[in-house]
């Protein structure tokens, strides 16, 4: 099988690409190499426990190397990774496939000399820090919003006194947390991560209240596939599950009607052909200040620390869940379409 070329951000932009802005066509060109038969071919060569982990880090990839160049030989060098656990020993091969690839872009060799730390630091600095992003994963019935009004703590395409009144039910029958943390996750609020280790998961579980309802939650027996059926999209599954939920609560005939309207409503909603996972790349000069970032990322703040422990710092790839109260602006987001769990957990 031919191995696509890396992308060149200097060769011709076809013709459909030319009203499109520069952040647009990147958010194309790795949606495109996400999806490519190369790529998902890669990802199966590894336990199928690793892939989410190892898609989230060649994004990440992308970011630092934003042509792409060279992303295969960076691939070859996280195979042995063990991604589902990230012991000091893979976390330090992680960060040195990452620091490789840049030290071999700029065209040092090891041992580096303190001119040459500098400048792979700065280079670190203005394309993963200033001109880097956070991460925020979504279900891709929300695109067309997001395009058009950003990232915002109320926007939602549901109603929230749908959500009340099945959680007033399944609260009178035992089951208060039928739909999760919706009144903390997805109410007033917009949740993102610095890193990408957990994002395809939220991506293809979006809203995380509804995969609650129809299969993540405690009230889902984890038999087969159970658990997965909102990933995978599996319709009749997902009702079979919210019927036997109805039934384990013993509700009234009006009750599980209401409860099962609101399931065929919201899988109508949030399970259709748009439906499939995304990513929203939050340029992460829309949260913190180019000026404060300026001023803390300089070798001079750094150089005392050593060389490799300021990249293990840069390059930490820990859970760094946050949130904000206010609105990201479509200007701030660039959007990447990511494979569908089946592609990705043939």
């Amino acid at each position: 099988m031919e191995t696509p070329k890396s992308f060149d951000e200097s060769a011709p932009v076809p013709t459909d690409h030319i009203e499109k802005s520069k952040e647009q066509v990147f958010g194309e060109q790795i949606s495109a190499y996400l999806e490519s038969p190369h790529f998902l071919n890669f990802l199966h060569e590894l336990p199928d426990e690793y892939r989410e982990k190892a898609l989230g880090i060649v994004i990440e990839y992308f970011i630092i190397n934003t042509d792409g160049n060279n992303v295969e030989t960076f691939q070859e060098r996280i195979k042995g990774i063990h991604f589902d656990r990230l012991h000091p020993e893979d976390e330090d091969s992680l960060q040195s496939a990452i620091y490789m690839s840049v030290v071999e872009r700029l065209g040092f060799k090891e041992p580096l000399n303190k001119l040459d730390e500098k400048v792979v630091f700065d280079y670190f600095v203005e394309n993963y820090i200033k001109n880097g992003y956070f991460f925020h994963g979504f279900n891709g019935t929300f695109e067309d919003v997001i395009r058009e009004k950003g990232l915002t703590p109320d926007e939602r395409l549901w109603d929230t006194e749908d959500l009340k009144a099945i959680t007033e039910i399944g609260t009178k029958h035992g089951k208060p947390m039928l739909l999760g943390w919706h009144s903390i996750n997805s109410e007033g609020k917009i949740f993102f991560d610095a890193h990408t280790k957990n994002m395809y998961r939220y991506a293809v579980a979006s809203p995380e209240w509804f995969a609650h309802f129809v299969a993540e939650g405690n009230h889902v027996e984890p038999t087969g596939d159970n658990k997965k059926v909102f990933y995978t999209r599996n319709y009749d599954k997902a009702r079979a599950n919210v019927v036997q939920t109805c039934r384990d609560m013993a509700l009234d005939p009006e009750e599980e009607s209401r409860v099962m309207a609101f399931f065929e409503k919201y899988w109508k909603l949030l399970a259709q052909e748009k439906s499939k996972p995304k990513l929203a790349l939050i340029k992460r000069t829309a949260i913190e200040p180019i000026d404060k970032l300026n001023d803390f990322y300089t070798y001079e703040n750094f150089k005392t620390f050593g060389f490799d422990n300021v990249l293990k710092g840069l390059l930490r790839w820990e859970d760094s869940d946050q949130s904000i109260q206010e609105a990201i602006t479509p200007e701030n987001i660039v959007i990447v379409d990511l494979p569908e769990y089946k592609a990705v957990h043939i």
